[in-house]
């Protein structure tokens, strides 16, 4: 015994060193040095990046370093940044576990890692309790400052903290107790641990069977709160100045014993008597769950039938999950106790890698198993097992990587991180570091590095086909129609912006001027769009109308076309701008008190949500901004035309088409022959969509180009010229019957029924006598404005082709008997 603990003492002095290295070692005594961890600071620098998540630091950093620096900071855009668009990757609404999920407690293992290692080498119980302290005041200090609302962002100034209002717990808090209760417990066992060292493969557990006592009664405790404490009814008042029950006292019914539900658990309940509702988080992640909002998982505008438990508030650091958080940290103890008593590197792995996966299949156990689900919020037993659990491997894999390989030089931007993690951390919640890095820009203020490395290496090198990587950034990058752009510009430099109605031929551009209007207005938050199938209830007197539609939408946008619903695009109009003029967007830097509604093919309303759009137009214009989208402007209302600024948007140039195309085949690394764009913009009929779309089918028919290669026509067009040329050669009912059967085949490849007629017209009048060209055109427009005040567009076409073969076999009898 007294050799194993000579022996033990001997290697406290080389922490980080395996025994057969002993020649190195003894260098390291002689100097003096005292080794650093390398892997924990790097896993320390690791969790800090990915709380922090800055995205200038992000992009500014990944043009510098190795493979997996841009790994890690790919986490740290993913958490905080990403999670309110990628739901896997914010936090989980409640029960589940999703990547930001796991920084919390990766902080509390890598607390106890540390623990263990720096109060080893003081042997003074005095100066070792002054030390815990002072920590423990240092972190208690800077969470009051960070979260009391004492300090702000640059952009962000005001003065003044009500105190009855001010968040009392956090992360910095929760670190704060779990360091201070389990550094104590580590500084008054410590004469026991030599004591009681022994051989054997659990001598470790029973050298600290004073942790895991501690840790066993903290599990007790929760568990026994949790499942026992009776939770009443309870009120509580809606702070949020965004929601329509700000001001209003709100009850939530409950009176029950041991449930895991959002509004009936213990920590809820214990969080409410001891802190008090006021100074708990007013924004929980239970928002996204499908109770609260139709959008979730994602970030969205509570549901108005949503409980009433969705407007309050939850602490997610609360006090007893605190308590619970605790025994996270007497993990992180255990494993650094693994480094100072087992002096071998495959030791180490070994007992940290078989830990790692019990705590993961016990966790996972538990939660598949109903017996106690993943929990971030309450932090329940079943998430401390499967997150520590994680933070074994990935802490054993750093160590493999940085400790034995000694790849450290790829990790040195997070090793520095890790030794200066408040620093890093103060810097990053005060968005210091983000006001540095995105400062800097050259000429303009879109021309800035992030914008460059972006352009330049993240799409050029990844060669992206994301939709919207080749739409402008800004107005001022904007090819076609530049002068209507800069007029945009100067009208949004204003501060305010008008309704506005964008009119012009298919292909000319405006949805990618409107798209970078928006980006104009509100940023990057502009390109984080979601797709999603909304459903509405409408109360129409006596009867209730279901309605469902496919949006666009991002936090300060939605985009829609209303005439998807039929006779029924009245209520959506009516519907959609009600529920976004009630809630308006939480915009701390753009200072746009509004949302923008863009509504596509306006000039396929019906009159009366033309008119239904007049009136809310002008109800919501304070808090609601309309931009409408049309082919023409004859089929809009004079109504709705004089409330909007209108912008009419010309076909573009064939020289403007042939820019546009250069500029996608130098994004794309594409070689264009001599003349190819050239004629791709002849073809094209002045679209600029049209164009774009010919040149990606001719790089999939043949790359690389051809100053030959022929540019097909679209399929369905030359579908319809062949019916052109069925109805031309024979008509009778029969060839009616089969053209009916074509038209069919177009409508269910979603061909628009205007487009299929206007083309169909195109194709017939190359083909007949010049004087029965107007009569022809006369009957097409008849039967398109039928098809506007009908349902199905199959009738009005079919009875076009009737015509039309009534027609043309009348003329033929006359002319050649």
């Amino acid at each position: 015994m007294a050799e194993e603990i000579k022996a033990e003492r001997s290697h406290d002095q080389h922490l980080l060193v395996p025994e057969e290295d002993t020649a190195a070692s003894t260098r390291r005594s002689l100097a003096g040095n005292r080794a650093r961890l390398a892997s924990l600071d790097i896993f320390r620098g690791l969790t800090v990046a990915v709380r922090i998540s800055f995205f200038s630091l992000y992009l500014s950093t990944c043009a510098n370093f190795q493979l997996i620096k841009l790994l890690t900071k790919q986490l740290m855009i993913l958490v905080d940044d990403a999670g309110g668009d990628w739901p896997m990757i914010g936090h989980a609404p409640w029960n589940g576990c999703n990547l930001a999920d796991f920084v919390m407690p990766f902080f509390l293992f890598i607390v106890g890692v540390s623990i263990a290692l720096s109060l080893k080498r003081i042997s003074n119980k005095f100066e070792a309790c002054k030390k815990v302290g002072f920590r423990t005041c240092k972190l208690l200090f800077w969470s009051l400052l960070l979260q009391g609302g004492f300090s702000h962002a640059p952009d962000e100034l005001s003065y003044g903290v009500d105190v009855t209002m001010m968040r009392f717990c956090g992360i910095l808090q929760r670190i704060a107790l779990s360091y201070l209760v389990v550094a104590l417990v580590e500084i008054f066992t410590k004469d026991s641990h030599e004591e009681n060292l022994s051989t054997g493969r659990f001598s470790i557990f029973k050298s600290y069977y004073w942790h895991w006592i501690v840790g066993v009664s903290v599990l007790v405790i929760y568990l026994a709160t949790l499942y026992g404490t009776y939770v009443p009814d309870w009120e509580f008042v809606v702070y949020d100045k965004d929601s329509i029950l700000y001001g209003n006292s709100q009850s939530v019914t409950c009176g029950v014993r041991g449930k895991l539900n959002p509004p009936c658990n213990a920590v809820g309940y214990v969080d409410r008597q001891v802190l008090g509702i006021n100074h708990m988080y007013h924004h929980p992640a239970w928002r996204r769950t499908k109770a609260c909002t139709n959008d979730s998982p994602y970030e969205g505008a509570i549901r108005q039938d949503a409980p009433s438990w969705c407007h309050a508030p939850f602490e997610p650091e609360g006090v007893l999950s605190s308590i619970s958080a605790i025994l996270s940290t007497i993990i992180g103890v255990h494993f650094g106790h693994i480094i100072i008593h087992m002096k071998g590197h495959s030791a180490r792995l070994k007992h940290w890698i078989s830990t790692g996966l019990v705590l993961l299949t016990l966790g996972l156990t538990l939660h598949f198993t109903h017996l106690m689900p993943l929990n971030k919020q309450l932090y329940s037993f079943s998430y401390i097992c499967v997150t520590s659990g994680a933070a074994a491997l990935v802490f054993s894999s750093l160590y493999s990587l940085v400790d034995i390989l000694e790849w450290k030089h790829m990790f040195l931007p997070l090793k520095w991180i890790g030794m200066n993690a408040m620093l890093v951390y103060v810097m990053g919640a005060e968005g210091i570091l983000a006001a540095f890095f995105n400062g800097w820009y050259y000429r303009h203020p879109h021309n800035t590095l992030i914008d460059w490395i972006r352009e330049h290496v993240f799409i050029r090198v990844w060669h992206s086909k994301r939709v919207g990587v080749l739409m402008p950034k800004s107005l001022d990058k904007v090819i076609v129609h530049e002068d209507i752009a800069q007029n945009l510009k100067k009208l949004v430099n204003e501060q305010d912006c008008p309704h506005l109605l964008f009119y012009g031929p298919s292909g000319s551009g405006k949805k990618t001027l409107i798209m970078a209007l928006l980006k104009q207005i509100y940023g990057a938050s502009a390109e984080k769009v979601k797709v999603e199938n909304r459903a509405w209830k409408v109360d129409a007197g006596s009867r209730t109308i279901d309605l469902e539609l496919t949006t666009l939408s991002s936090t300060n946008h939605v985009e829609l076309t209303p005439s998807d619903a039929g006779f029924q695009d009245r209520y959506i109009v009516q519907e959609i701008i009600k529920e976004m003029a009630k809630n308006r967007p939480i915009d701390t830097k753009g200072k746009k008190g509004y949302k923008v509604l863009v509504l596509n093919e306006v000039d396929k309303l019906s009159r009366e949500a033309q008119h239904s759009l007049r009136r809310t137009m002008e109800k919501y214009s304070s808090s609601c901004r309309l931009i409408l989208c049309c082919n023409s402007s004859s089929k809009v209302t004079e109504a709705i035309k004089s409330r909007c600024l209108n912008v009419r948007i010309n076909a573009p140039s064939q020289e403007e088409i042939v820019k546009v195309l250069e500029f996608v085949a130098k994004k794309e690394s594409l070689q264009l022959p001599q003349g190819f764009a050239a004629r791709i913009a002849e073809k094209s009929n002045r679209s600029l969509r049209r164009a774009i779309l010919s040149l990606e089918t001719c790089r999939v028919q043949n790359y690389p180009f051809t100053s030959n290669q022929v540019i097909s026509p679209m399929d369905w067009e030359e579908y319809v010229a062949e019916i052109a040329t069925d109805m031309m050669k024979e008509q009778s009912p029969k060839k009616l019957f089969q053209v009916r059967g074509k038209l069919y085949e177009l409508l269910v490849n979603c061909i628009p029924p205007e487009v299929i007629l206007k083309r169909l017209l195109h194709e017939l009048l190359k083909k007949l006598d010049s004087e029965l060209k107007l009569e022809v055109c006369h009957w097409a427009a008849y039967y398109e404005h039928r098809m506007r005040l009908g349902q199905k567009a199959i009738f009005h076409i079919e009875a076009f082709v009737a015509k039309f073969m009534s027609i043309y076999k009348n003329f033929l009898i006359s002319t050649f008997g």
